[in-house]
Formats: C-alpha cells, sequence, structure tokens
C-alpha cells in the first residue's frame, strides 16, 4: 500500500470496538454479558476489537480480537477444561480473549509496525 501512496496523504491507524450481540446464544465458548453504556443495556455477546490503516480514502483491516467483555469465569459461558493444550492456538485464542482491552491495543499496534504499517496518527472511532 505504501507503494501507491502519493507524499501529501496523512495515514492513520484506527481502534475500533464493536459490539457483536449473540442474546439467542445458549453454548457459545467466551460468550459473556456485556453492558452498553450508550443505550444503558445489558446483552450476551462479545467485543470485535479491530486495528484498520487508512490513508483518508482507503480503509485496510490489518488486526483483530474477539474479546469476552469479562474476564471472571463465573460470567464467561462456555467449556472451560483443564485437559485443553495451552500450546494451541485456541487455547492462545482463549487467554487473548480474556486480556485487557488496552494490553490488547498495544500488542495490536506493536504487530502493525512489526509488519511495516506506517502511520502518522493513531485514533479511535467513537460512535
Amino acid at each position: 500500500m505504501h507503494k501507491f501512496d502519493t507524499k501529501n496523504k496523512v495515514r492513520y491507524l484506527i481502534v475500533d470496538d464493536t459490539t457483536i450481540k449473540r442474546n439467542r446464544s445458549k453454548s457459545v465458548e467466551l460468550l459473556s454479558w456485556c453492558y452498553d453504556h450508550v443505550f444503558k443495556v445489558s446483552y450476551k455477546g462479545f467485543i470485535d476489537l479491530c486495528l484498520g490503516w487508512s490513508d483518508g480514502v482507503s480503509y485496510l483491516p490489518i488486526d483483530h480480537v474477539l474479546l469476552a467483555s469479562s474476564n471472571k469465569d463465573k460470567q464467561l459461558q462456555g467449556v472451560k477444561d483443564s485437559k485443553l493444550d495451552g500450546r494451541t492456538t485456541g487455547a492462545k485464542r482463549r487467554l487473548e480473549a480474556q486480556s485487557r482491552k488496552t494490553d490488547l491495543v498495544i500488542a495490536m499496534l506493536k504487530r502493525a509496525l512489526k509488519k511495516g504499517f506506517i502511520a502518522d496518527y493513531l485514533g479511535s472511532i467513537v460512535v
């Protein structure tokens, strides 16, 4: 993308957290209760944390994490089996889903910069 980019454009890294509601689900792993501060309602669901790159014209999503809104075992839904192998990709995703949002944003930014994405500013989408 940087080869096609003109020198005059300002480049951004954008962080977005979108809620995914799954009120009817009963056996989805790591589904948790979330609270929407805008509408003042509770719901079952996930938070989709996405990092994207933009030059003001185009947008390119480059990393994303699906978060459980709680890291308390009693508020999480699904199988919590101690026999699961902690070295698998699924186990790493489960641990990542229970991490704090700020820690994940920092890790996502480090991965993006390591891969060579260039940005002048960091922003977030506020709805």
